[in-house]
Order: structure tokens, then C-alpha cells, then sequence
């Protein structure tokens, strides 16, 4: 018994050693500018053109300077993208988003809030509720 063990923590041991790279290595900064707008439509569900406007706002915004530590900055538009692929995705966990754009959990957190209140804000901007005449007709 006492070798199939060590066998095992063997195998063990050597499957620790290898380092896999996760296929999303660098996906937002490679991948998502080959993307055609159809594409980009598919994953993000908004134009890109719409996506970069909402970035400038974003950081044109009190939201997005909130990174205080000596961890590089994460621009307004990786922000509104990482947001919108939280959004599209219903299935995404925080481990699978974090991983996909290398972003750490607490930062993305952070970015959902921020970008979150920032729509909300600007709600009054863009969403327009129907009058009484268009309600009836």
C-alpha cells in the first residue's frame, strides 16, 4: 500500500509541475481587436463604436480613477468591456472573468459596481418612458 502512495504522490508531483496557460492569456488586449463588429455584436452585445463612447464617459467619470495600489491601471474601455461580457454572459463566474481578462476578483468587483452606477446615472440620459398619448395609441 505503501507504494502504490508513493506511486501516486509521484504522479501527483508531476502533474503540479505543469504549468498550463490559460488560452485566455491577453484575450482583451489580442483577441477582442480581431473581432469584426458583427462578432464584437455577438459577444458584448453593443456596437463598438457605442462601447468606446461609454468608455470615454467612463473615464471622463468620477468612477474610474478608484485604483489606489501600484497595480497598473485598467483602462476605461477594458472596463466597459470586461462589464459588458459580465453582462452577456449570465453564465460567467468572477474566476472565469477575472481569468479572461487578467483582471484579480476584487478588481472586477470593483469594476461591475463602478461601471453599474455609472448606468444608473445615466439612465435619465437614455432611457425614455412613454407618454400618456403613446401608451393608448
Amino acid at each position: 500500500m505503501s507504494d502504490h502512495f508513493s506511486s501516486s504522490h509521484e504522479d501527483l508531483e508531476d502533474m503540479l509541475d505543469i504549468v498550463e496557460i490559460s488560452e485566455n492569456v491577453h484575450y482583451f488586449e489580442e483577441n477582442v481587436p480581431l473581432f469584426s463588429a458583427e462578432q464584437y455584436m455577438e459577444h458584448f452585445r453593443l456596437r463598438p463604436e457605442k462601447t468606446e463612447e461609454l468608455a470615454h464617459r467612463f473615464a471622463t467619470s468620477e468612477y474610474h480613477n478608484w485604483q489606489e495600489r501600484d497595480a497598473p491601471k485598467v483602462s476605461a474601455l477594458k472596463c466597459i468591456t470586461v462589464f459588458l461580457w459580465f453582462a452577456s454572459n449570465e453564465a460567467a463566474s468572477f474566476r472565469n472573468l477575472s481569468d479572461r481578462f487578467n483582471i484579480t476578483k476584487s478588481t472586477l468587483f470593483e469594476i461591475i459596481r463602478r461601471v453599474t452606477v455609472l448606468l444608473s446615472n445615466l439612465s435619465q440620459e437614455v432611457i425614455t418612458w412613454p407618454t400618456d398619448c403613446q401608451i393608448f395609441f
